[in-house]
């Protein structure tokens, strides 16, 4: 005997609840301490590019200062 249509979807749908569920088994203080990681391992990300950012900016603010005294080196 062939299951009504509904009945189907309705496992089918129990199914995948059962799946999805099981990767949210993750308990709100795990959880928690990765997002505070995450955050503060951006923020390292972040602080790391700007300190490369004004050392190339340094660099070319020197090169600027040279040419405009005359002092260019080969």
């Amino acid at each position: 005997m062939e299951l009504d249509p509904t009945t189907r979807l309705n496992r089918w749908v129990k199914s995948a609840e059962a799946k999805t569920v099981h990767s949210g088994r993750l308990a709100i203080g795990p959880r928690l301490i990765l997002g505070f990681v995450f955050i503060i391992l951006s923020m390292l990300a972040a602080d790391a590019i700007i300190l490369w950012q004004f050392s190339v900016v340094r660099t070319q603010a020197m090169r600027l200062n040279e040419i405009d005294h005359g002092q260019v080196g080969s």
